[in-house]
């Protein structure tokens, strides 16, 4: 009998990579506060969010406000806070700066802000639905669009960032164990058993007989990721599958 290891994030996650859609959006903001540098206008903007510095005598630009403030720089230019730390620091001063996000995205940053994950897809996929309704749902779904195909980029750009040459032994060590027939269906327990060359009768004592027991383990083991990383295929050998 084989084994069928279907991977999500959560793979990733137990591995210590940050690679949940927050983190991604927490290095978005990063990007954009680390991008002020050198701005020498008023606006800050890209497809999904404009932040802009109304009239102020303090600053007249981004370059400015990022030297200008300690807060979050150090001595030697350096951000001493997460972007997105900046980013609500910036929406709580409603009167120095302007803040305009897309729907889209004001929606992802709210999920966030709520809940402390988002499902971008799931996200786009209301928006969607709502737009194809609307009066003028060619030309929103247009931007709806060109706004996922710029998170979606955005997305590659951070995962070329994550070091993902990390290995669990124990992770391995499960995926290669005995099949537990307590985990087998009610229905299936049988076929199972049958299939493998043991009676079902003999489970209370297949532990005290080594040459049953052992014929729990599984043939073979498909790794089957849905994953944006190739954590997965390190687990990859002569009797590990990966896909």
């Amino acid at each position: 009998m084989n084994r069928l290891v279907i991977i999500g994030n959560g793979f990733d996650m137990a591995h210590g990579l940050k690679t949940s859609y927050m983190d991604f959006i927490n290095w978005y903001w990063d990007q954009r506060v680390d991008a002020f540098v050198g701005n020498t206008t008023n606006i800050a903007e890209d497809i999904l969010c404009k932040l802009i510095i109304n009239e102020s005598r303090r600053m007249s630009c981004w370059n400015v406000f990022s030297f200008q403030n300690s807060y979050f720089r150090n001595v030697q230019g350096n951000r001493t806070c997460a972007g997105y730390e900046v980013f609500q620091e910036i929406k709580n001063h409603s009167k120095t700066f302007s803040v305009e996000c897309c729907p889209f995205f004001e929606s992802i940053m709210q999920s966030i802000d709520t809940k402390g994950w988002v499902d971008i897809e799931n996200a786009y996929y209301q928006f969607l639905k709502e737009s194809a309704t609307g009066v003028d749902s060619n030309c929103v779904v247009s931007e709806l669009n060109k706004q996922l195909a710029f998170l979606q980029k955005k997305l590659i750009e951070y995962l070329q960032t994550i070091e993902t040459n990390v290995f669990r032994n124990d992770l391995q060590g499960a995926m290669k164990d005995r099949l537990n027939p307590d985990d087998f269906s009610t229905e299936g327990k049988s076929k199972a058993l049958d299939n493998i060359g043991i009676n079902i009768a003999d489970l209370a004592t297949i532990r005290r007989n080594p040459r049953k027991f052992n014929k729990l383990f599984p043939e073979r083991t498909m790794l089957l990721s849905f994953n944006y990383t190739a954590t997965a295929e390190k687990y990859k050998d002569d009797n590990t599958i990966y896909n």
